[in-house]
């Protein structure tokens, strides 16, 4: 644990690597995104956000299991709080197992005079699961620390365009609840999801109180970069019937 201690922390006691450190996101709408918050000595503070960037960013996400930070902003409103100050002046490389790990200027608690807390929406929230690749397959989204599934009647083409381009997959080709990828049918995401198309990430769509009750089909989407598609006992190799591959199967 490194510091760099200024004036403004002049007078805190120093910490141990023996001391229970927790970190977490709170307030944001999913577990991958929020406030930024570090508990020490059994209480929750805030990190100040002064010097904040996207490598300190990165740690937070990974030592989460969030995956990759996308943004230090939010683009819908959070609140500040005036919690003690736990950390400020985070300096990570991006490449820290922990937050804790980066340079800091020192550990509270202590106040300052005005509250702007740090914040990260991360890229981990959903994913494709059962596929050819991660191109393919079952959407599932981080719920705690476990996957679900999503009910195929709780997305649209349009949250399925913002899936394929938040993984790097082009476009949403196919969204069905047929389950041609196999694999456990639940436990499912106790919401839906209404997005526009163009949201960068699913978990900046708006979030809809579920409509199914009961849901037995998780929603499956192909995005353009999956090839396992073809035409089959047609006249010619440009028509016949469509048939997806999915785990070496026609």
């Amino acid at each position: 644990m490194r510091t760099e201690c200024q004036d403004s922390c002049a007078g805190l006691s120093p910490i141990s690597d023996a001391e229970s450190l927790e970190l977490r996101l709170a307030d944001g709408r999913q577990l991958c995104e929020g406030r930024v918050e570090v508990k020490l000595r059994g209480r929750w503070g805030t990190v100040y956000d002064n010097e904040w960037d996207m490598d300190d960013a990165e740690v937070v996400c990974q030592q989460l299991g969030c995956g990759s930070a996308a943004s230090t902003r939010f683009t819908w409103h959070i609140s500040q709080v005036r919690t003690p100050v736990m950390l400020e002046r985070v300096k990570c490389k991006g490449t820290e197992k922990a937050i804790w790990d980066c340079n800091i200027n020192g550990w509270g608690p202590y106040n300052v005079t005005r509250v702007y807390n740090a914040s990260v929406v991360c890229q981990g929230f959903s994913r494709l699961a059962g596929g050819d690749s991660e191109c393919s397959g079952r959407l599932e989204v981080r719920q705690g620390q476990t996957w679900v599934s999503v009910c195929h009647g709780h997305v649209d083409l349009m949250a399925a365009q913002v899936v394929c381009r938040e993984l790097g997959c082009g476009t949403a080709l196919t969204l069905s609840g047929y389950g041609q990828f196999g694999g456990p049918a639940g436990p499912f995401w106790d919401g839906a999801f209404e997005c526009n198309g163009t949201e960068p990430l699913l978990s900046s769509c708006t979030m809809q109180t579920a409509h199914i009750q009961n849901c037995t089909q998780p929603a499956t989407i192909i995005c353009s970069p999956y090839t396992g598609f073809r035409l089959a006992d047609g006249d010619s190799v440009c028509d016949g019937q469509v048939e997806v591959e999915a785990r070496g199967v026609w």
